[in-house]
C-alpha cells in the first residue's frame, strides 16, 4: 500500500495520469485463483477514492519480465513498486523481482519500502 500511496501522489499531480495495478502470477507457482484477483482490491479502492484513473491487470509469467514487458506495451512513463526485501543470503541467491525489473525496464523504477 505504500507504493500505491506514492503512485497516487504522483498521479494526482497530472490530469492525464493513470495507474495500472498489476498482479503477476509466476507460472512455476500454484495458481491462486480468487486470491490473485482480490489481492489488488484494497489498492484499487484506495487509488480510485483519491480520484485517480485505475486499470487492473492480472498476468501470468515470469514476474519481472512480465512487468517490464507490460510497461513497454502500455508505454508507461514510470514503474512504482513495493520492495518486500528478502535480504540476506536468500535475497542474494534468489535475486529480487525489483532488482530484475530495474535491469529489464526502459523507464524509471521507483521502489517504495
Amino acid at each position: 500500500m505504500h507504493a500505491v500511496d506514492h503512485a497516487v501522489g504522483l498521479a494526482q499531480s497530472r490530469s492525464d495520469a493513470e495507474i495500472v495495478l498489476v498482479n503477476v502470477q509466476n507460472l512455476a507457482l500454484l495458481d491462486l485463483g480468487d486470491a490473485a484477483k482480490t489481492a489488488l482490491v484494497p489498492a484499487q479502492r484506495h487509488a480510485a477514492g483519491n480520484g485517480v484513473a485505475i486499470t487492473v491487470r492480472h498476468e501470468k509469467g515470469p514476474v519481472a519480465v512480465t512487468i517490464a514487458k507490460l510497461a513497454e506495451e502500455l508505454r508507461a512513463t514510470q514503474i512504482v513498486m513495493g520492495a518486500r526485501g528478502l535480504g540476506g543470503v536468500r535475497g542474494l541467491l534468489l535475486g529480487s523481482v525489483t532488482t530484475q525489473v530495474v535491469h529489464l525496464s526502459n523507464v524509471p523504477v521507483t521502489l517504495v519500502k
